[in-house]
């Protein structure tokens, strides 16, 4: 459940980022 965790908090970390790297490119 560690890993699973880790991977939810790794996953809302790279979605703003994604976003914020898609506002730029913008």
């Amino acid at each position: 459940s560690l890993y699973f965790n880790g991977c939810q908090i790794r996953q809302a970390i790279t979605k703003p980022l994604d976003l914020t790297r898609a506002s730029k490119i913008m």
